[in-house]
């Protein structure tokens, strides 16, 4: 009696946690104010929560929306997903953070790409929806046009009622994610702080001072934060259930909308001058053209990019990675970089799997990679995954910091690569849409030897020199005088001596120099010298 008594009460509480026990989505539908015809106006997107749907869980609120001359303007939608509190076994499964995210990213891709801005609103699980979709997109280079995210009780650490809800049903996706300090959310969390989102994206965090669901220190992860409100008689559910347009929570919405649309024209500018060229670039991007240097290296690589998979390599600092990313986005493709340093050194099959799985997380994909799986399996994976890439775009996929350096390793590596292309070419979906290409120190040449014909046939292995005096002089001088650095003719030729046909040293100096003109040239080519060894 005293056991069924708590799981009374357990359950009672999970469905604060949700907007309606048991509810049941209806398909994602526009709600639109401004003109059906007029597909640029700035639209108001609202996510519900676990359990909830878009009428029960938004229908208080985008009812003032629409009755709101001052909101005119706007373009309104739901976005819909089927959930439940507690899941049996055989009935539907439920999709993970990941899966939502990429329904999210469709359905703007599909009904809002011409939208001028987009805002999100999330209520509990809808606004990990709503970052989710945001970290994927900076990720994986996708234009985002959101202008601002408004996040009602969100568990952005987890809640702890929602292990007892994973316990009380079976397989449940959306509460497993929701525990407290799960693996997704920790990535989240440390991708929403290494890619800055706050600085390019308005965020509010909106609390519940009566939410006994969500925690304080979950609603608002970040100690110091200056972008939350605290609503201090609401619980959870409540939080997104105003009576009029005088109610505090829709006050919240509605002046965060137009204090963004402010803050956003007036950043734009300050935008366009985070986005200028840097003469100095240590990571190449399209803004940084002007001050592109082309050798014979970068026709060798547009000459066998076509055909094939290229291979550049060379010794560290002589510029690989730049000339392929030169490559590909003055080509106007998609770029993907599978960084492989933090895996096992020479465990050949260890690294195809990390393909898989870094290829997986940029994709934004759910599905994952066993360690057991064989090599059949993630040579399937992969192709799977690449089929994600959207229509009409090319995908160029380069892998870096490949840590093999044995021979037998390396040729096991490119055995494997093999297997891979020839699946990859024996997909006619995929013809046409997908670049790969390799970026390595060591030489994987003398790996490609007899009995790798269709190896050789496919695989195009670039030396990268290292630059000449001449082409060392060229570049000191056009970085100086883009750069704005007077230094006369016998301190950029010893500069470009010094860095001993590298690039990357060049520009280390020039750099050291920009920010402390009165420094000794001797002095900073030594400790440029000193920090590359």
């Amino acid at each position: 009696m005293f056991s069924t008594l708590i799981l009374v009460v357990t359950l009672f509480n999970l469905r604060i946690f949700t907007d309606r026990l048991g509810a049941r989505t209806s398909p994602s539908h526009s709600l639109h104010r401004s003109s059906e015809a007029d597909e640029t106006a700035p639209v108001i997107i609202f996510i519900h929560g676990l359990s909830g749907s878009s009428k029960a869980t938004w229908s208080k609120m985008t009812s003032l929306c629409q009755s709101d001359a001052a909101m005119n303007r706007f373009h309104f939608d739901c976005f819909a997903f089927n959930t439940q509190l507690i899941r049996m076994p055989f009935q539907n499964r439920m999709p993970k953070l990941q899966e939502l995210s990429a329904g999210l990213e469709t359905e703007i891709a599909l009904r809002h790409r011409k939208r001028s801005k987009i805002y999100l609103v999330g209520h509990s699980l809808g606004g990990l929806i709503a970052r989710q979709y945001v970290v994927t997109g900076l990720k994986r280079n996708i234009p985002l046009n959101v202008a601002g995210i408004l996040l009602f009780s969100t568990p952005n650490t987890g809640a702890d009622l929602a292990a007892i809800g994973k316990k009380l049903s079976w397989n449940h996706g959306h509460l497993k994610q929701l525990c407290k300090n799960s693996d997704i959310l920790e990535i989240l969390n440390e991708d929403w702080l290494t890619l800055k989102v706050e600085q390019s994206i308005n965020v509010r965090y909106v609390l519940g001072g009566n939410d006994a669901i969500v925690e304080r220190t979950s609603s608002s992860p970040y100690i110091g934060n200056l972008n939350t409100q605290t609503l201090i008689n609401q619980t959870h559910s409540s939080i997104i259930a105003p009576d009029d347009h005088s109610d505090i929570r829709y006050e919240t919405l509605r002046r965060f909308i137009f204090d963004c649309d402010g803050e956003v024209r007036q950043r734009s500018s300050e935008r366009i001058e985070t986005i200028q060229g840097d003469p100095l670039f240590e990571i190449y991007n399209v803004a940084d053209e002007p001050y592109y240097f082309e050798r014979c290296a970068d026709n060798d690589v547009k000459k066998h990019i076509g055909r094939g998979v290229v291979w550049l390599t060379g010794v560290s600092g002589v510029g690989k990675t730049t000339v392929l990313r030169h490559m590909f986005l003055s080509s106007g493709w998609k770029l993907g970089q599978l960084m492989l340093a933090s895996y096992p050194a020479n465990d050949a099959e260890g690294l195809l799997r990390a393909m898989c799985v870094e290829l997986g997380d940029l994709q934004g994909s759910a599905d994952t990679i066993g360690k057991a799986a064989s090599i059949p399996e993630m040579v399937s994976f992969f192709r799977k995954q690449l089929r994600l890439i959207p229509d009409g775009t090319i995908l160029a996929l380069l892998v870096e910091e490949i840590p093999i350096n044995t021979q037998e390793a390396t040729s096991d590596f490119l055995d494997f690569i093999l297997k891979l292309l020839l699946a990859i070419e024996s997909d006619f979906s995929l013809s046409g849409r997908f670049i790969l290409a390799f970026s390595s120190i060591n030489d994987p040449s003398p790996s490609i030897g007899i009995g790798k014909v269709k190896l050789r046939e496919r695989l195009q292995v670039i030396q990268i020199p290292s630059w000449s005096n001449q082409e060392a002089s060229m570049l000191v001088s056009l970085l100086c005088n883009e750069a704005n650095l007077v230094l006369n003719d016998d301190e950029q030729q010893e500069i470009a001596q010094s860095a001993s046909g590298s690039p990357r040293f060049i520009k280390m100096v020039l750099r050291k120099l920009k920010y402390d003109a009165t420094a000794p040239l001797s002095k900073v080519i030594a400790d440029v010298r000193a920090e590359q060894i």
